[in-house]
């Protein structure tokens, strides 16, 4: 957040993966939108915090579906060489 206030970014997203007290992984996205006064000078940064947990399940299971995919794939190639 720091290195986007410095370089007066328009806003940042970030990704955070956190263990909650029970021990579970989740993932929350904070996007912040900071806003300045007419001196430059930061007054306010507005930050929304959304768990994003199931999409990095579903990433995950793409990724693994592709590989299986591409697994097959060769081995069909292989065979069929």
């Amino acid at each position: 957040m720091d290195e986007h206030v410095q370089h007066r970014s328009p806003g940042y997203d970030i990704e955070h993966r956190i263990v909650t007290g029970q021990g579970d992984v989740r993932w929350l996205l904070a996007r912040g939108h900071p806003e300045w006064d007419h001196a430059g000078e930061i007054v306010r940064m507005t930050v929304v915090l959304a768990d994003v947990t199931p999409i990095k399940w579903r990433e995950a299971d793409l990724s693994e579906e592709v590989a299986a995919a591409q697994v097959a794939e060769r081995t069909r190639g292989e065979f069929l060489a």
